[in-house]
């Protein structure tokens, strides 16, 4: 493993620790079916993870396939393993989940009585 593998994990540690605590909680919401919470995940690891390779210079000069992978699979396995190892069983993301949900207001029942 080379030094720059080396800094993509640190970074994803780091990174994914937060993320489960913090943003990914932030982000998902309680009534979302498992699928869209999954696919939410999937994607914001996907973003950051590419983030996390162009802070390190990875899209400098040679573009290297194995850092993107690297970054954003590293991403997605830790922040899915705090998030349902320590963040979810602590309590800590269903309360956070709980405080940023957000819903659409419910609608009034239309009239039955038209005028005339």
């Amino acid at each position: 493993m080379e030094s720059t593998d080396t800094a993509l994990l640190a970074w994803d540690v780091a990174v994914g620790f937060v993320s489960a605590n913090v943003i990914l909680p932030l982000i998902q919401q309680p009534q979302w079916s498992k699928r869209v919470r999954s696919v939410t995940t999937f994607v914001y690891s996907l973003v950051v993870g590419l983030g996390i390779v162009w802070f390190q210079g990875g899209f400098d000069g040679v573009h290297d396939r194995r850092d993107v992978v690297i970054a954003c699979g590293g991403l997605l396995v830790v922040s899915v393993s705090v998030y349902k190892g320590f963040a979810k069983d602590f309590g800590l993301a269903p309360v956070i989940e709980r405080a940023t949900t957000f819903s659409l207001p419910a609608r009034k029942p239309e009239s039955r009585h038209h005028r005339v």
